[in-house]
């Protein structure tokens, strides 16, 4: 069997035999290096950890207490990286028994075919075990997670993935300590311009899933709160156009519609863009090139000129308030804004080779 350079991460939270089986059957699969992250598990799993330890040479690292799955694979990753260096890269594997151990090194063979692409190994959503909740929060996230952040995945939760030691270097300073980590990873690997690939995987649900630890309610705001900042520095950049726009039409209401409207359009949009940009740059995107502020105001010239020309003509043809007409003209225009900024603005135009110089950039 071929010897790997890819070693095994399990972050493991009061687990049961099902680890056990699952580290035979990585070894059997041909995985020399396991790294086992015990996440503050009860005393009762001792002697699991210690016969994973014992009996077939797993790395143990602890946590005290419970910090969450995201922690304990950041744990996970810098062991590996401190104990391999060398290594292509890791494959993250649950401790629940729900991942076939011949899948997490197909994921490693998808690794070293491509070394620089984050490897996603993707579950059947329309398999007829898989719980109804599972398959509509996937198919929920997978469309937020292509039209907000432009990552076209089949599974944005999975917990089976292969990734290049250099991505490593960044995740584990990426944000998220529970399953909100798992949107991080996509977005972080996202925001450095790494290819991601998937390899369809079998799709295992023991028992209705209730091993998981995962909180439909609480870990899916914890997801969704990372996924809309976009939309919330959106909403405020909006409002404040939307205020600036209603006093500078009140000021110069002695002016005719034209120039009436198209003062207050520019204005109110200085206003808005200068706000909005130093939102998106800093605390959404966090990136951009050199460039990225004379591309956004490229955008931003082009989305007042829209604006204003809609709201003019709408108004003078329809005799309505020009601040009603602006409300839905702009929320149209917001959605093609939104796309260009992610892809043509705040883009970082990095190939994965790069990702060590990039890394004393951020």
């Amino acid at each position: 069997m071929n010897q790997l350079k890819v070693a095994a991460v399990i972050p493991a939270y009061n687990p049961d035999e099902r680890l056990l089986e699952t580290v035979k059957g990585l070894i059997g699969a041909g995985f020399e290096h396991i790294i086992i992250v015990n996440d503050g598990s009860a005393g009762h799993t001792k002697a699991i950890f210690e016969q994973a330890v014992l009996q077939y040479g797993c790395r143990l690292a602890y946590h005290a207490v419970n910090l969450g799955y995201g922690r304990a694979l950041k744990t996970g990753f810098n062991e590996f990286l401190t104990l391999f260096p060398d290594y292509l890269g890791t494959v993250t594997v649950d401790a629940d028994g729900q991942h076939d151990p011949g899948d997490a090194y197909r994921c490693a063979l998808a690794l070293e075919e491509n070394p620089d692409s984050l490897i996603l190994g993707s579950r059947d959503f329309k398999a007829v075990q898989v719980p109804w909740t599972n398959r509509a929060g996937n198919i929920i996230t997978r469309y937020v997670f292509r039209f907000l952040c432009g990552i076209n995945v089949t599974d944005t939760q999975t917990g089976l993935r292969a990734i290049p030691t250099e991505l490593l270097k960044h995740l584990v300073c990426a944000s998220g300590e529970r399953y909100e980590y798992c949107s991080s990873i996509l977005m972080e690997t996202k925001r450095l311009d790494v290819e991601i690939r998937q390899i369809p995987i079998h799709t295992i649900y023991l028992g209705q899933n209730r091993s998981t630890h995962f909180n439909i309610l609480r870990d899916s705001a914890r997801i969704y709160a990372l996924i809309f900042r976009f939309l919330l520095s959106s909403l405020s950049s909006f409002l404040v156009d939307m205020i600036l726009f209603t006093i500078i039409l009140s000021v110069t209401s002695g002016f005719s519609l034209f120039y009436n409207t198209l003062f207050a359009t520019y204005a109110a949009r200085i206003g808005s863009c200068t706000f909005n940009y130093k939102v998106n740059r800093n605390l959404v995107f966090k990136k951009g090139e050199a460039n990225s502020l004379f591309k956004y105001v490229v955008i931003c010239v082009i989305q007042a000129t829209f604006s204003y020309l809609g709201v003019y003509g709408f108004s003078n043809i329809t005799h309505l308030s020009p601040i009603g007409i602006k409300v839905i003209i702009d929320a149209l225009l917001f959605l093609v804004s939104f796309q260009v900024q992610r892809e043509w603005v705040f883009r970082t135009k990095r190939r994965p080779q790069n990702l060590a110089e990039e890394k004393t950039k951020v």
